[in-house]
């Protein structure tokens, strides 16, 4: 109807999933390397939820269509089945030939196990990705817990992804589903667009469907942020409902009303809401009133009289409220005296103990030496960002340059090290082997920790002089996967290498992917042609599949981190070589303190 008008080849703005206006923002990038990274792992669950409209099913699609060449990936969208037809829906999905008619569940399983070990002899891996995976029923969820049971000797037989609304991680945490939340090996949650990334989406998809000319103006585009919550589904409706209005009264961009009233007529509210709802709020209201004035009226002493103001007494003050003897309160105990205490994390009897930890409390308070939650929730010294990098550099054998308040990442590029923020898992970190900056969130309350050291379901954690050894498991409920990557990144005249670029950028490229491959692929006779061209791009396709990155062509930040740590460039201390690291205020002395060992 408007497309004529606003100059566009279709509309740009439907829901039906097309992958030409696919538009990753950050947040998304990290969810599908972190399918990508579940894709190369050995059996188990990968879990990845997120609210309603927030792009999950594009991820699954988009993972389908870019799926690693030995990979056979089964998506269900409507996991509301049983356990048979769960099975044959598989089944389905892969190929499995069934003979017709074939409905009990041993001959489903049989089936399809004969062919996961076909596939696993060909070399080939399955992933089955189970879409509204909240909606399961429990039956059905129990089953997909036994097909994991599918293995060899050396290794599992079908990778399984759960896919849902936030609801599906309150599922996982009933005690009769233990057993299958044990083995989810990776999780990630996704959440909404950021107000920039909510503007580059609308103009993405403007752009795809052929409009060159600003659409929406600025505020306009604010607007749809505040208004959607930066979920894609909704920034769809109410952009497309904002364009049926501004064709309608013909003008020619969208602005800040014109956004506002879309979005009021496709939530169905109204300017100053239904006259309805106006009514029944002051129906309620009369209600309470009438409730509170019939109290008081028949016990005027009670503590509700005490609110009510009585009349004025003479010379204007409002004369005293009358207060019954009941209503008098006891004398108490005075308040416990506030005074700054130090609250050691454990006792011991050596008069070279462990360092202390100096923060206000009253003196009926003190922090359970086994409680990692109690350290997030009082805000144990040590715990903000600045800090956490100090720690960090001095597994470097370098200080945090620069004054102290700035951004750690811009100071310590003084010191020719680079920042890579990432979101993952505990296997995600244990694979990049790299001490890092974790992010903890209890409420709104952030804290900051560097991980030092990695071992097993043991982690070495450094607050200030403070340094916990804690499991993975009692730090998950606060750790969201955030974290800060140091590293000793190349100098390259540009951050993102692609298609079309040349120079001594490219050489370099040519030259490390050589080294990752394990091949010479130039040799004198043809030097290396300093274009990056349609056949570098597929190596770079190449290397992302294998390593389970984000497959695009082009070489950011983290496909570089990735290619210089398989051939081996990376400098820096290392979480397997690190376990037990204890750094101080003045540098890394073992003897200064012992490490506390916490299972919170």
């Amino acid at each position: 109807m408007y497309l004529d008008f606003f100059h566009l080849k279709q509309h740009p703005f439907t829901l039906t999933p097309n992958p030409r206006f696919l538009f990753l923002t950050e947040r998304h990038r990290e969810a599908l390397a972190h399918l990508f990274y579940g894709v190369s792992q050995d059996g188990g669950f990968v879990q990845l939820t997120g609210e309603v409209g927030t792009g999950k099913t594009t991820l699954c699609r988009c993972l389908v269509e870019n799926a690693p060449e030995n990979v056979d990936v089964a998506l269900v969208l409507n996991p509301r089945q049983t356990p048979s037809e769960l099975v044959s829906t598989l089944c389905e999905e892969l190929g499995v030939p069934v003979p017709e008619g074939t409905c009990s569940l041993k001959a489903l399983i049989d089936r399809l196990n004969r062919h996961l070990l076909e596939n696993h002899a060909r070399g080939r891996r399955t992933v089955a990705i189970l879409d509204e995976a909240q909606d399961l029923y429990p039956e059905t969820l129990e089953q997909v817990r036994l097909l994991t049971n599918l293995e060899t000797e050396s290794r599992k037989l079908l990778q399984i992804f759960l896919v849902g609304q936030p609801e599906l991680r309150e599922i996982l945490k009933r005690p009769e589903l233990r057993q299958l939340a044990q083995r989810i090996t990776a999780r990630y949650h996704l959440g909404p667009m950021t107000p920039g990334d909510t503007a580059g989406y609308v103009r993405h998809r403007l752009e795809v469907a052929g409009r060159e000319d600003p659409l929406l103006t600025p505020g306009a585009l604010r607007s749809v942020h505040r208004l959607s919550g930066g979920i894609p589904r909704l920034v769809n409706i109410v952009c497309e409902r904002a364009l049926l209005g501004a064709y309608g009264l013909r003008k020619d961009r969208v602005d800040r009303r014109l956004i506002r009233r879309a979005h009021r007529e496709v939530m169905g509210l109204h300017a100053h809401g239904p006259p309805t709802r106006r009514i029944l709020f002051w129906g309620m209201g009369a209600a309470a009133l009438a409730a509170l004035l019939l109290i008081w009226y028949q016990d005027p002493s009670s503590l509700l009289g005490d609110l009510i103001q009585r009349p004025t007494a003479p010379g204007g003050d409002a004369a005293a409220p009358v207060v019954s003897k009941r209503d008098v309160p006891r004398p108490s105990a005075p308040p416990a005296r506030t005074e700054k205490r130090s609250v050691s994390t454990a006792s011991s009897p050596d008069p070279v103990g462990p360092p202390t930890v100096e923060r206000e409390q009253t003196s009926q308070e003190s922090v359970p030496p086994g409680n990692f939650a109690t350290h997030l929730e009082r805000g144990t010294s040590g715990m903000d960002l600045e800090t956490a990098f100090s720690i960090l550099m001095k597994s470097w054998k370098r200080s945090l340059p620069g004054p102290r308040g700035g951004d750690p990442c811009l100071r310590i590029a003084a010191a020719g090290l680079r920042c890579l923020r990432g979101k993952g898992s505990w296997m995600r970190l244990r694979h990049i082997d790299r001490p890092v900056v974790l992010e903890f969130r209890t409420g709104p309350k952030r804290r900051y920790a560097a991980l030092l050291g990695l071992r097993g379901p043991q982690a070495t954690l450094g607050f200030g002089d403070v340094h916990l050894t804690i499991s993975t498991e009692s730090m998950d409920p606060f750790w969201l996967g955030d974290f800060i990557l140091v590293w000793n990144a190349p100098s390259l005249s540009s951050r993102l290498l692609k298609k079309g670029m040349k120079g001594p950028d490219i050489l370099w490229l040519r030259k490390q992917l050589d080294l990752g491959e394990g091949t010479r692929m130039e040799d004198s006779s043809h030097p290396a042609s300093p274009v990056f061209d349609e056949a570098l791009e597929q190596r770079v396709r190449r290397f992302q599949r294998e390593h389970a990155l984000l497959v695009d062509g082009m070489v950011g930040e983290k496909t570089l981190f990735e290619l210089m740590r398989v051939t081996g460039e990376l400098q820096g201390p290392r979480l397997s070589d690190t376990t037990r690291a204890r750094v101080g205020k003045s540098g890394p002395r073992p003897s200064d303190h012992e490490d506390h060992r916490m299972e919170g």
